[in-house]
C-alpha cells in the first residue's frame, strides 16, 4: 500500500513524519512517499502569531491537499491544528510525548538575572507569558521583582540561536520538540542535533510543572490528518493509541467548550494514570487566573466541617532528629530526588553538575527560596511519575532519593538525612471522620495510638504512601488526591 504523506519543511516537522511513517510500515506493511512543504505561515514570517485571525495559520494548506486528495495523509504537531469541524478527520496518534514546557536560561544571565530582580523570556505564546507572570517567581532560586517577554519565531535551531545572541535571558518552548530532536537517528539530522547541544551546553534549564503551567491542548501529541470517509482512515484506527488519542480529545473538547484556540491564555490537561484522569486546567477570566486541579471521579467527595478532618490548620505532632551524614556521598550522585526540605542537609549546596527534582511543588518553592535550582517536579503524583529527562541529560541518571531513614524503598539510592516519629495522641484523633498521610510509616504509628481510626475515611497522594496503605485499609475507604492542599479543597465545608 503507497501513501502519500506530507508535513512541513523544518527538521522537526520531517522528522515527525517519518517516524509515522516507519510505523505505519511496521503495522500496515505500507510505502510511505514523504512530500514536504511550506505552509502560508512558514512563507508570512511577518504576521502576528498572536492573532486569533491565524489560526490555521500552519495547517490550512495542507488540509486544503487532503481534499483534494493531492496527498493521503498530513502529519501535525496536533496542537496547531484548529479546533474548527471540517472534512478532514484525526484518525491516529503514536504515544503522547511530554506535554510540559521547558524554560531555558543563559547561564551568562544568571548573575545578571539576580543583580536586576528581571529576567526577560523570548516567547510568542500568550498563554506561557500569562502563566510564567503568574508563577515563575516562586519556582526560580533568585529574587525577580519583574519578569519581561520579546516575541519569538522560527525553529528550534534558530530560537536558540536568537536567545544566545540576544539581550534576553531566557527562552520557553515545549519540551516534546526539544526530546524529539535530541533523539534524532540517521545522519539527515545529526549535525542539527549536535547544534542543539552545544546551544543547550551554554543554558541551565527547568521543566515547568503541568500543575501550574497546563500545556496548550494537544501539546506533546501527533496528529494523523486523513479525508474523512477515506480507505485508509479505519485503518488507522485500528492502530491508534487510543488512550492518548482520548485524552487529546478531551484536552480539545475542553479548548473548544471554553472558546480558546492555540494562542489563547489557556491550558489544559487530561493525564490518564493508574488511579485514574487528572485533570490541570488554568485560563483567564476577565483578567485573573482561574484555576482548576483534580481527579476526575465518578462521585465527587461529600464536604465535611473542619472538625472532623485530620490534619486540618492543627500542625502535625513530630520529632525531628537530623542524621549527620557525609555530604561527599551525596556529591557522588548526579541526581538528587528531595522529599522534603529538611531532607535537604544543612550547609549542602548541590553541585551545578547535579540534577535537583522534587516530589512536590512546595519543597520546590522552599528550595527556591535558599537559592536552590531545581529542575522539576513529580507534582505530588508519586515517585514513579515518570521525570522524562533522558534526552535532555543525555542519559540515565544516578539518582539518590534525600528522605527521612524509614523512607519507602525504591530503585534510587536512599540517603536518610533525617529520623521522624510522630507523636500521636489518641484524643486528638478520635471523632475525626477522614484523614491524610504524608506516609506508610506516619499512619501506622497512628493506628497504633488509636485503633478506631480505621474505621474512617483516608486519603494520601500516588506513589509510595497509596502503595504502603492498600493492605492496611479496606478499597472502599481509600482515596487519592493530588495533595494535602487539594485534598483540603475537596474535603472542607
Amino acid at each position: 500500500m503507497r501513501l502519500k504523506m506530507a508535513s512541513r519543511k523544518s527538521d522537526l516537522a520531517r522528522l515527525q513524519l517519518q517516524t509515522v511513517g516507519k510505523y505505519l510500515e511496521q503495522q500496515l506493511n505500507a510505502q510511505p512517499e514523504f512530500i514536504y512543504s511550506e505552509s502560508f505561515g512558514d512563507k508570512n514570517l511577518d504576521i502576528d502569531l498572536k492573532g486569533a485571525e491565524n489560526k490555521g495559520l500552519f495547517t490550512k494548506d495542507f488540509y486544503e491537499a487532503i481534499v483534494n486528495q493531492d496527498v493521503d495523509m498530513v502529519v501535525h504537531s496536533w496542537k496547531d491544528l484548529p479546533i474548527e469541524d471540517n472534512k478532514t478527520s484525526i484518525a491516529m496518534t503514536l504515544p503522547r510525548h511530554d506535554a510540559r514546557d521547558l524554560l531555558l536560561v543563559k547561564k551568562s544571565s544568571l548573575e545578571k538575572i539576580i543583580l536586576s530582580k528581571t529576567i526577560e523570556i523570548l516567547t510568542s505564546s500568550p498563554r506561557r507569558e500569562f502563566f510564567l507572570s503568574k508563577h515563575l517567581k516562586k519556582l526560580y532560586p533568585a529574587q525577580l521583582d519583574d519578569v519581561k517577554f520579546a516575541p519569538i519565531r522560527g525553529n528550534i535551531p534558530t530560537r536558540l540561536k536568537k536567545l544566545l545572541q540576544s539581550d534576553s535571558d531566557a527562552l520557553v518552548m515545549a519540551k516534546a520538540a526539544l526530546d524529539r530532536m535530541l533523539s534524532a537517528e540517521g545522519e539527515e539530522f545529526e549535525s542539527v542535533k549536535n547544534e542543539i547541544k552545544q546551544d543547550l551546553a551554554m543554558c541551565e534549564w527547568m521543566v515547568l510543572p503541568l500543575k501550574l503551567f497546563p500545556s496548550a491542548a494537544a501539546q506533546g501529541a501527533l496528529a494523523v490528518e486523513v479525508l474523512k470517509g477515506s480507505s485508509i482512515e479505519q485503518k488507522l484506527k485500528n492502530i491508534n493509541c487510543k488512550t492518548d488519542f482520548a485524552m487529546v480529545k478531551l484536552e480539545r473538547a475542553k479548548l473548544k467548550e471554553l472558546g480558546g484556540g492555540c494562542h489563547s491564555r489557556l491550558g489544559v490537561n487530561y493525564l490518564s494514570r493508574s488511579f485514574g484522569t487528572i485533570f490541570y486546567l488554568s485560563h483567564e477570566v476577565d483578567g485573573e487566573l482561574h484555576k482548576v486541579t483534580k481527579i476526575l471521579r465518578d462521585k465527587e467527595f461529600e464536604k465535611v466541617d473542619e472538625q472532623f478532618v485530620w490534619p486540618g490548620n492543627q500542625s502535625v505532632p513530630a520529632t525531628r532528629e537530623t542524621i549527620t551524614i557525609n555530604l561527599n556521598e551525596i556529591k557522588k550522585f548526579n541526581g538528587l530526588y528531595v522529599t522534603k526540605l529538611s531532607a535537604m542537609p544543612d550547609g549542602f549546596t548541590p553541585e551545578k553538575s547535579q540534577v535537583v527534582w522534587t516530589s512536590g511543588l512546595i519543597t520546590w518553592q522552599k528550595l527556591a527560596k535558599k537559592g536552590i535550582w531545581v529542575h522539576g517536579s513529580s507534582e505530588s503524583l508519586g515517585e514513579t511519575e515518570p521525570m522524562r529527562l533522558d534526552e535532555l541529560t543525555g542519559g540515565p541518571l544516578k539518582w539518590a532519593k534525600l528522605s527521612h531513614i524509614n523512607g519507602a524503598k525504591t530503585e534510587k539510592t536512599i540517603i536518610g538525612t533525617y529520623r521522624v516519629h510522630w507523636n500521636f495522641k489518641k484524643e486528638d484523633l478520635l471523632g475525626c471522620k477522614h484523614f491524610y498521610w504524608m506516609s506508610g510509616e506516619m499512619f501506622k504509628q497512628a493506628l497504633e495510638a488509636c485503633p478506631e481510626i480505621i474505621e474512617a475515611s483516608h486519603y494520601c497522594g500516588p506513589g509510595h504512601t497509596y502503595e504502603a496503605l492498600k493492605p492496611l485499609i479496606d478499597k472502599s475507604k481509600l482515596f487519592v488526591c493530588l495533595g494535602y492542599e487539594d485534598w483540603k479543597k475537596e474535603i472542607i465545608k
